[in-house]
């Protein structure tokens, strides 16, 4: 503050009557507006003298007359205004607070809402004179309003201020603690949530009061779960553990709420039994006749329990209960869950439907987790489309929202989804590098060894592929997790297995996908990778069943035609045209062949071309004929004939009657392999080697 300021507001201020040095006074605790009825109030004084007091302080041009539908009041200055703050006393300070804290009551006694965080500031200001309980009362329904207005940060501010003024070892700041660690985690700070729900259970435990405890242990766990940390789920293990001994063997509300947190725990933890803690919980929920203690029930099931139409059953459940109550961030978890059972089924429609219901709400409430979930789930339906920019652009948008929150598992999901896009563009030469690395570093996810395989074998790196393969199978596949990332790791596995001939391995991983029959390999809520049946079909045939063979290759279609999916159709297509050139049906083969490649060059999916080529002919995951250099497939060949002679991407397209944007992925592709920085240079690497049109 600088002494030139202090000294002409104090000056100003000397020459006023001393009903205006109380008004100002008053406006000094203030960092806003202040309504000029609650200045009369507060101030004690008739309209008449607040009315000239206020007149004389405008005139002085210290505070500023505001429009608006009643008079109201600031300083025109911050610095004017903490000029007249800064030298009081600690308690006329506290004092004045309570005075504008009162006033703020009784004008706003009909309808509190808008002045709860008000409310909460000035009694918490006022705590060395009395305000303390109030300021608690107020923080409490400041941090509920803020559920329904998705006010969020103004809400945390709010506690957290009268956070400052509780003692600790109280109910009171375990309460506080655990409405502070609810709004963190709806507003998307999922790390801070986790260490304020820490402190809250804590502080709970050191009050004795059960129930408290047994909120924070709650709370702190769906922040594990969003988190979808290891280290926190074992601690939320421990934590909800000990509450469940508190609870005693009787049944009750609070240890349903305890149990189904507990089956979600131990789910994440990798620990067995989580499936049958959720249908105890859930037991118990219904037999008590809680509400809340069911949605946390539901919760936890639609999550744990493996049976995908139980899942959907129970998901509409929890959504009619959560909507009934008005608690739309636990309605989330009902769309989510269900959005996931869908894409597992191949009801890509229906999923649509789900998902725009999903967004609607974590929109309209700015739910960031709900909102990174909706970008995931985009990317995952635009990729079954064959709409690879549009799959692209979802998952960066997902990486962007995760950007901001650490603790969402964007890092994981965006590489994953990434990784299947690049698949089917032909562009996995790209990343090959990347999978090497995550490879030896021993914090990084076990799908990517399993997805290094399949990279390796669909370059042509046959003998690496078999060396990875080997490393995995040495233990029955045991070191890749039977965690939420199984199904996709599972169906790089059986892809490879197809692409090497592997006979060996065939009827383990046959084993292994049993269990997904009839149903997609979802990856949670990060990734699809297409019909389970479609690797069954061709491991079956593997195997040396044919007559299984040929019965799961047409459950795979069924799926395939319910989902419109055309990148699963042309899947299907190819290993059904591998499966009939293995038992030496070339015509068979062939047809369904060139069903795969019509479909792909639609939708721009590389892949399935160069494959099925070698799936008719050569062996599966033979390396590209030695004539073509650098790996170039006869069509990208056929393409950089036309970029050496000017054409552009739309003349390419119109020339080998294909679409402009696989035109493009086809450029794409030849500047990568033959590391050209652009079409110019590519049309010279296409002069050296003899790459000219007839």
């Amino acid at each position: 503050m600088p002494d030139s300021v202090r000294e002409v507001v104090s000056a100003r201020l000397q020459r006023l009557p001393e009903g205006a040095r109380e008004v100002a006074r008053l406006l000094a605790t203030v960092s806003n507006r202040v309504e000029f009825t609650v200045l009369r109030e507060a101030s004690g004084l008739d309209t008449g003298l607040v009315a000239a007091a206020l007149g004389e302080l405008v005139g002085t041009g210290l505070v500023q007359e505001l429009d608006g539908p009643e008079p109201s009041y600031q300083f025109a200055h911050a610095l004017l205004r903490d000029a007249v703050s800064e030298p009081l006393a600690a308690l006329t300070s506290s004092g004045l607070h309570l005075r504008l804290a009162r006033a703020l009551e009784h004008i706003h006694e009909a309808d509190r809402r808008g002045v709860l965080a008000e409310l909460a500031w000035h009694f918490s200001a006022a705590a060395a004179v009395g305000g303390r309980d109030k300021a608690v009362y107020y923080g409490r329904r400041a941090a509920n309003h803020a559920r329904r207005t998705a006010a969020y940060d103004e809400a945390a501010s709010v506690l957290r201020t009268v956070l400052a003024v509780v003692p600790g070892g109280t109910v009171d700041r375990a309460s506080l603690l655990v409405d502070l660690g609810d709004l963190l985690e709806r507003s998307g700070r999922v790390l801070e949530a986790i260490r304020v729900w820490v402190e809250a259970y804590e502080t709970a435990s050191l009050t004795g009061e059960v129930a408290l405890t047994a909120q924070a242990a709650i709370g702190f766990e769906q922040a594990a779960h969003v988190a979808h940390s290891y280290n926190a789920s074992m601690d939320a293990v421990r934590m909800l553990d000990e509450v469940l001994r508190a609870c005693g063997d009787a049944d009750s509300a609070m240890r349903a709420r305890v149990r189904g947190a507990l089956a979600r725990a131990e789910q994440l933890a990798g620990r067995p039994g989580a499936e049958s803690i959720a249908l105890a919980a859930l037991d118990e929920a219904r037999r008590v006749g809680d509400d809340d203690a069911l949605v946390v029930a539901l919760e936890a099931a639609t999550i744990v329990l493996t049976d995908p139409r139980t899942v959907l059953d129970l998901s509409y459940e929890l959504e009619r209960l959560t909507l009934a109550t008005g608690d739309i961030w636990r309605s989330m978890w009902a769309t989510g869950n269900r959005t996931r059972v869908l894409l597992e089924f191949g009801d890509l429609a229906a999923a649509r439907e789900t998902i725009a219901r999903h967004r609607e709400r974590a929109m309209a409430f700015r739910f960031v987790l709900f909102r990174f979930q909706c970008e995931v789930f985009d990317s995952i339906l635009a990729l079954a489309d064959g709409r690879f920019d549009d799959a692209e652009g979802s998952i960066e948008g997902a990486e962007r929202i995760g950007a901001d929150e650490p603790t969402l598992p964007n890092a994981g999901i965006y590489g994953l989804q990434m990784f299947l896009i690049r698949r089917e563009q032909g562009r996995l030469e790209e990343i090959r590098p990347t999978l090497q690395l995550l490879r030896t570093q021993s914090s990084s996810q076990p799908v990517w060894r399993p997805g290094l395989a399949l990279a390796y074998a669909e370059l042509g790196l046959a003998d690496e592929a078999r060396g990875t393969i080997a490393e995995l199978a040495a233990d029955g596949f045991r070191s890749v997790p039977r965690d939420n990332l199984w199904p996709v790791a599972l169906s790089f596995l059986a892809d490879t297995c197809l692409l090497l001939d592997d006979a060996t391995n065939a009827p383990v991983l046959l084993a292994e996908l049993d269990r997904f029959a009839g149903h997609t390999l979802a990856a949670g809520f990060s990734a699809c990778a297409g019909p389970a049946d479609r690797l069954r079909a061709g491991l079956a045939e593997l195997a040396g069943r044919p007559d299984q063979a040929d019965k799961l290759v047409l459950d795979a279609l069924a799926l395939v035609e319910r989902s419109g999916s055309p990148v699963w159709r042309a899947r299907l297509e190819q290993t059904w045209s591998q499966m009939l050139a293995r038992r030496g049906d070339d015509a068979g083969a062939d047809e369904h062949l060139a069903r795969a490649a019509s479909i792909a060059e639609l939708i721009g999916q590389l892949f399935v071309q160069v494959q099925g080529a070698g799936a008719a002919g050569a062996a599966p995951g033979a390396p590209v004929p030695a004539e073509l250099p650098d790996g170039l497939t006869p069509r990208e060949v056929e393409v950089l004939k036309l970029v050496a002679v000017g054409r552009s991407n739309r003349e390419i397209a119109a020339t080998l009657f294909i679409s402009p944007n696989t035109a493009a992925n086809h450029v794409r592709s030849i500047l990568q392999k033959t590391a050209s920085g652009n079409r110019t240079q590519a049309a010279a690497y296409a002069v050296r080697h003899n790459i000219t049109t007839s």
